[in-house]
């Protein structure tokens, strides 16, 4: 039983706790790392404190937790850009909202009033502008995904040090 239960599932590869690699073998300027806590590139420092917070960091497990667990840090790392995506997100999805309901408050009132046309030109404007607030929002999440990402993060899993059964 405890043979099934060491092995990947789905082809998946498992990173025990405490997984780590050899520094030596990646270049800082490919690989850099930053704190856990800060945020402060730790490049070209030698392992032990952050200067900017005082965390204590080890670069061959920093190297695992960025580039193997921290897929999302990988993918946006940048958390400016990050918060502009789901800016143009919401921006996209509050006006076709602001639109639709627009369009649906004055087609119920039109008896009444008939409904002036340059209001209902600014809210088909304001439905058909969301769109254009989605492709922005993809278009900084395709800018800002590192170059070589996936290729990097394959690296550091094959050259994980193996582990003692107890470290699981």
């Amino acid at each position: 039983m405890a043979l099934v239960l060491k092995k990947p599932l789905f082809g998946t590869t498992v990173i025990p706790r405490g997984a780590m690699v050899d520094p030596a073998q990646f270049p800082e300027e490919e690989y850099p790392v930053h704190c856990t806590k800060c945020q402060y590139c730790l490049n070209g420092l030698p392992d032990g404190r952050c200067p900017e917070c005082g965390t204590e960091f080890d670069r061959g497990q920093l190297l695992v937790s960025t580039y193997v667990r921290g897929w999302r840090v990988g993918f946006l790392g940048n958390s400016t850009a990050w918060k502009w995506f789901w800016r143009f997100i919401i921006a996209g999805i509050s006006t076709r909202f602001l639109g639709w309901l627009g369009l649906f408050l004055l087609n119920s009132f039109d008896k009444v009033n008939p409904p002036n046309q340059m209001l209902i030109r600014m809210l088909m404007v304001m439905m058909f502008i969301g769109p254009v607030f989605y492709f922005t929002a993809f278009a900084i999440a395709i800018k800002a995904c590192p170059r070589g990402f996936r290729k990097r993060r394959r690296a550091i899993i094959e050259a994980i040090k193996p582990t003692s059964a107890r470290e699981y």
